[in-house]
């Protein structure tokens, strides 16, 4: 294992060469270096991204006429998860997230803002990834639906999971992160 000590401004970040890691392009003098993945082979990122790295975003983007209960299972179907376990899941993750039943058959393509981003959430958890990517979780959600959302992110800490969000929900991200970074930081011209 080949280990590679790398700085960004006055930054150092420690890193196997086999990692697999992205940064935006433009940081450091280097920055050709820096964007991209490491040495892997595509299998192994889709094995990543199917096995190790569950992803949320703020916008749901799926295969439209997809029931919302497909869209949810998926994660599950794709690890080995039988049928009838993953479909139970995707309920129980839905009826959590307070998508009415009668939606469960539709895609998700028609629901409203809220209702997306709740089903992506559904998504994004039904499998216990060992590490997730947040991207505004609880943008476009009431109080109710945020404080369900908060509490399935403070689950999937208590269960080990590594978790990186971007919050601009100040009281949100004050619940539930451990670290902050400021990404303002990176922006060129302002790295110390």
């Amino acid at each position: 294992m080949h280990c590679a000590n790398r700085r960004i401004g006055r930054r150092e970040i420690n890193a196997n060469a086999h990692d697999l890691w992205q940064l935006p392009n433009g940081i450091g003098s280097d920055h050709d270096r820096w964007s991209g993945c490491g040495p892997c082979r595509p299998r192994e990122i889709i094995a990543l991204r199917r096995n190790t790295l569950g992803y949320v975003s703020q916008f749901l983007r799926v295969v439209p006429r997809v029931s919302t209960l497909d869209v949810v299972s998926e994660p599950l179907l794709t690890t080995g998860t039988p049928c009838t376990q993953a479909l139970e899941t995707a309920q129980e993750l839905l009826a959590r997230l307070n998508i009415s039943e009668r939606l469960w058959s539709l895609s998700p393509t028609t629901f409203s803002g809220g209702e997306q981003q709740r089903v992506n959430i559904a998504r994004g958890f039904a499998y216990p990834y060992p590490a997730l990517l947040l991207d505004e979780p609880t943008a476009s959600l009431d109080p109710k639906n945020r404080a369900i959302v908060l509490a399935m992110i403070t689950e999937a800490k208590a269960r080990g999971a590594a978790i990186i969000g971007i919050f601009h929900d100040a009281a949100a991200r004050d619940e539930v992160c451990d670290r902050q970074l400021d990404v303002g930081q990176f922006t060129p011209g302002t790295m110390v």
